[in-house]
């Protein structure tokens, strides 16, 4: 459940750029990588609590996102004369991205692996009789959750959420009924980045981390959108739990290594049952 909830912390914010605008951003988990080190950073050299650096996480990976959609993916939409096109280029532009963030943390942090000690104290539940948990990783169990419950929350139950799924359903319909998409989608985008930047900053509580960590997080994130249904957040999240779930079990009783194996077995076969998802009441 713990990496399950983390697996969905970061399929949600892919799940919201690709559902928004059709933008495949296979850069996503080197965002968590950045939201990671900077963390890891303000620990090491500042001593500034990484529960402070959640929301400064956010802010700044959120403003990155901005920046980087109106200077990409707001130009290509703007000169693609259709949407597979923009899919196509999307993630050309997307792969650039991904090596020039990775080849950028490299220069700057190295390529050692990097973490610091953070509540490793462990937790007792059940009493005597009961199991050990470091707290880090109980945190990270709990503010992953929070996060997206929250996200889904807001999706659901505000008017901006409610464009949001709007524009996600109809872009035409969406700006008929006068919905600002010139806005919605650069800022819905800044969110999907400020997210991995919030699900990097958790994951260096319990984790080493690297410059090469964020790609197969973008790996796993594609599968969980995939098992929860793409632009449905809270099969996302259903998705992500489902797999860790998944994978814990399938390594206990076969092999550790297995785990990619798993990870991809249940991917291939969910695409040939049930293309939409397991998770989206969508035809």
């Amino acid at each position: 459940l713990n990496t399950g909830a983390v697996y969905a912390r970061v399929g949600l914010g892919l799940n919201l750029q690709y559902g928004l605008k059709r933008i495949p951003n296979i850069a996503h988990g080197e965002f968590l990588m950045v939201g990671a080190f900077i963390t890891w950073m303000a620990h090491s050299a500042l001593g500034i609590s990484p529960l402070l650096m959640v929301p400064i996480s956010f802010a700044l990976l959120m403003a990155v996102g901005v920046v980087v959609h109106r200077l990409t993916f707001r130009r290509l939409a703007r000169t693609s004369p259709n949407v597979d096109i923009f899919e196509a280029r999307g993630l050309m532009v997307a792969f650039g991205l991904m090596f020039l963030v990775q080849n950028f943390a490299q220069s700057v942090w190295g390529a050692d692996l990097r973490g610091y000690d953070y509540l490793t104290d462990p937790v007792r539940i059940g009493g005597e009789g009961g199991a050990q948990f470091a707290g880090n990783k109980l945190l990270l169990l709990g503010l992953s959750l929070l996060f997206s419950v929250g996200l889904i929350v807001l999706l659901k139950q505000t008017l901006l959420g409610k464009g949001v799924r709007a524009l996600m359903q109809s872009p035409t319909g969406a700006q008929l009924v006068g919905i600002d998409t010139q806005r919605l989608h650069p800022l819905m985008f800044g969110v999907g980045l400020g997210l991995s930047g919030v699900a990097g900053c958790l994951l260096s509580m319990a984790y080493t981390i690297t410059p090469s960590m964020g790609e197969p997080y973008t790996v796993t994130a594609l599968i969980v959108i995939t098992l929860g249904g793409f632009g449905s957040m809270g099969g996302a999240l259903a998705g992500g739990l489902a797999l860790g779930v998944i994978e814990a079990v399938g390594m206990h009783f076969t092999n550790p290594s297995l785990k990619s194996l798993l990870s991809y077995a249940v991917f291939i076969g969910v695409l040939l049952w049930k293309p939409n998802g397991l998770f989206n009441k969508r035809s």
